[in-house]
């Protein structure tokens, strides 16, 4: 991202930028350049919803934290996939605020969405672990029967080191010994992979 006080000389900007780039042996997609006004670019990144929480303490306050999630609660879907990474930054600072403060129907609703196939794919163990929290103890075990089907789907090691380590944070054994026996299927996918490829 570039910060301009115009658009006046972008184009210059934009061919000096492009031969530098050429001498790494990189390119400047021009139909993935975009250009904003400030007020576009800040819905865009929703900065009027991410300035409720303008401290880093304001994430604790019942009212701000009722304030952003119903903010955020009421924004139209579309618009929201459409937003700066479809509205995952918001949602991120979202779970670490007084979630325990709103009402059950908004609790509700954002636990859908983060215990969500795509929310869950890209969680780290800490985001699981705060997650985890805030479920309640009759679904937890579910919860964790989630994650073992994912690891069943997905072949990202990424997700299953995270849910690993999750796994280890809650002391549960037997859920980290079947993600460590779904990584070793993976890395012997991976090399039956590689060895199909050189054959190849």
């Amino acid at each position: 991202m570039i910060l301009l006080r115009n658009q006046d000389n972008y184009q210059r900007l934009l061919l000096l930028l492009t031969r530098r780039l050429d001498q790494y042996g990189l390119r400047v997609n021009q139909k993935k350049v975009y250009l904003w006004e400030k007020e576009e670019l800040e819905n865009h990144r929703l900065r009027a919803l991410h300035g409720l929480f303008k401290d880093k303490e304001d994430i604790k306050s019942s009212e701000l934290t009722q304030r952003f999630a119903a903010s955020y609660l009421s924004i139209d879907n579309e618009y929201l996939k459409s937003s700066w990474n479809s509205g995952l930054p918001a949602l991120n600072r979202l779970l670490w605020a007084n979630i325990p403060s709103l009402n059950p129907e908004q609790q509700a609703e954002l636990l859908k969405r983060y215990t969500s196939e795509e929310y869950l794919a890209k969680a780290d163990y800490k985001k699981l672990k705060r997650i985890y929290s805030l479920i309640a103890p009759e679904n937890k075990a579910s919860f964790m029967e989630e994650l073992l089907c994912l690891s069943d789907r997905l072949v990202h090691n990424s997700f299953h080191y995270e849910i690993y380590f999750f796994g280890l944070e809650l002391d549960e054994d037997a859920f980290c010994a079947k993600v460590q026996e779904r990584i070793k299927a993976i890395s012997s996918l991976m090399d039956t992979s590689d060895l199909a490829m050189r054959n190849y």
